[in-house]
């Protein structure tokens, strides 16, 4: 009897909530088929065309600028002269150096070369002249300081015999040095010397002739002028940008992408880009290189200040460029990932609840509940790689009270 009750209590639940289901009205709900796709992820970005391996001249030092050759659009060839400053006040400098480097290498040759003869005889006769005035000083003073001794002379005449010798001797010993220095040659230590101040002339010479050469502004490379700053007589300082040559057929883009897309990117991902000067023409490239670091954007000076860091790129257009020239702005759309035959479904349709990730599907006009593992897709669908199939139907956007096995009904789809 237990078992016939329990029979029957479990008819009536059953029995039940089949005719709540059956008076419940369906939830009308929009569905979209899992479909297999072609993959594609993108990353949008603004960017800028600029000259292939150009070369930017600045002013190294400050001046008038007293020659003034070339103006933008101008070919130039390696090596031409661009631009010269004011060399006045170095010219006179570099007079004046000359003239003391010739003063010091004259001196070093004199100590190296020793004394000629008649140096010698000039050196010995002030000696011999040095040498009588001395006994001469000291018989003076022997003979004033006896007079004083018998009080024949002053004290005041005394001193002054006194200072007389000591004078004729100090020259007499100054002449001395001096025969001697030229007979026995100088010492090692003032040859190294004179050789020191020598060098030191040279390295002045030196340095004022590449200061001179800072003044004339050449082109490194072959190519237009693209930028050209400035006008003959007018000044400059240091660190002023003069001229920028490039060559405008070998062209390149520089972009600066953002730091929340910049992990999807790498060398060798395609890239379409147009520019608003040719809108009706897409043009192809290819990244060529991802920057290792971020940094501010330096493309655009208005997010100089903003807090986000971004990532340079460099992109090498393929084909023809046509059209495009070294300034223009870019719009470029970046291929970061393609997956053939994926299965997908709608970002919509997938809902998550406690870390899981779910999908409503639609079986037999029922809601069912079912758990699904993915992968990120592009912008409007995400990659299913477990829990459904091709074909079969999930609910967009499930209304929160939706209970799995509820009675749904599909949207018709709007025209």
């Amino acid at each position: 009897m237990l078992i016939i009750g329990l029979i029957l209590v479990i008819g009536a639940t059953v029995y039940f909530n089949l005719s709540r289901q059956a008076k419940e009205a369906p939830v009308l709900v929009q569905t979209a088929r899992v479909e297999e796709k072609d993959l594609v992820s993108t990353v949008f970005a603004t960017g800028r065309v600029e000259a292939l391996g150009k070369q930017e001249i600045y002013a190294e030092s400050s001046g008038l600028l007293t020659e003034f050759t070339v103006k933008t659009g101008d070919l130039v060839e390696a090596g031409q002269v661009l631009a010269r400053l004011e060399q006045t006040s170095l010219e006179n400098r570099l007079e004046e150096a000359l003239a003391g480097l010739n003063i010091q290498e004259i001196e070093l040759a004199k100590l190296q070369s020793g004394p000629r003869s008649e140096e010698i005889a000039r050196e010995k006769a002030v000696l011999t002249q040095a040498e009588l005035e001395l006994k001469e000083a000291q018989k003076k003073l022997e003979r004033t300081r006896q007079l004083f001794e018998q009080e024949a002379a002053t004290r005041i005449e005394l001193e002054e015999a006194e200072r007389e010798a000591k004078k004729r001797e100090a020259n007499y010993q100054a002449a001395k040095a001096g025969y001697d220095l030229l007979v026995n040659g100088p010492s090692k230590e003032e040859v190294e010397t004179a050789r020191a101040r020598m060098e030191q002339a040279r390295v002045e010479v030196k340095n004022i002739r590449q200061q001179m050469e800072k003044t004339v502004l050449r082109a490194d490379q072959r190519g237009t002028v693209l930028i050209c700053n400035g006008q003959k007589g007018s000044y400059v300082s240091p660190g002023a940008l003069l001229f920028v040559i490039g060559n405008p057929e070998q062209l390149e883009l520089n972009a600066d992408i953002a730091e929340s897309d910049s992990g999807l990117l790498a060398p060798g991902q395609k890239v379409r880009f147009s520019c608003p000067a040719r809108p009706q023409k897409e043009y192809r490239g290819v990244i060529s290189r991802v920057a290792p670091t971020a940094a501010k954007s330096t493309l655009d000076e208005a997010k100089q200040d903003s807090p986000n860091p971004a990532v340079a790129v460099k992109i090498n257009p393929l084909g023809s460029t046509e059209g495009l020239r070294p300034g223009y702005t870019v719009d470029l759309t970046i291929t970061t990932k393609e997956i053939k035959k994926a299965v997908v479904v709608p970002y919509e349709a997938v809902i998550e609840k406690d870390k899981k990730q779910a999908v409503f599907m639609v079986k037999d006009g029922r809601a069912r509940y079912t758990l699904v593992k993915t992968d990120p897709g592009n912008e409007l669908y995400l990659q299913v790689r477990q829990g459904v199939k091709k074909g079969e139907k999930v609910i967009i956007n499930p209304p929160k009270n939706l209970r799995p096995g509820q009675t749904v009904k599909e949207k018709e789809k709007e025209k």
